[in-house]
């Protein structure tokens, strides 16, 4: 799980990234259809998630003031088993290896 040390420390360090990035991969916010469970939620325009997406070039559209992210996810789509943050998230990209999804909606209820 990603410690919130962790993430203050990438927000401190992480943002000047952003101007390094040779090209920006713009990804589209689509409704949530994958069940993950998640060490914790940000939004994506906090300092945390904001250096997350700048460290890795990426630039979300359609996403307004911001979506809340999943932080250090795992496919899971019973929040009784999760034993963290249960949500509904766009389909990860394999890509980030787990490390976060977007527009992160807290599961409907049973």
């Amino acid at each position: 799980m990603i410690p919130t040390l962790l993430v203050a420390a990438a927000s401190a360090f992480l943002a000047p990234v952003a101007a390094m990035c040779p090209t920006v991969t713009t990804i589209a916010v689509t409704p949530p259809t994958s069940g993950q469970c998640c060490s914790s939620t940000v939004s994506s325009t906090s300092s945390g998630g904001s250096a997350i997406l700048a460290a890795l070039c990426i630039a979300l559209t359609g996403a307004g003031s911001g979506v809340a992210m999943g932080l250090d996810c795992v496919p899971d789509d019973d929040p009784v088993t999760c034993g963290a943050v249960s949500v509904i998230c766009d389909t990860p990209d394999p890509s980030w290896d787990g490390l976060f999804a977007i527009n992160c909606l807290p599961p409907p209820p049973f």
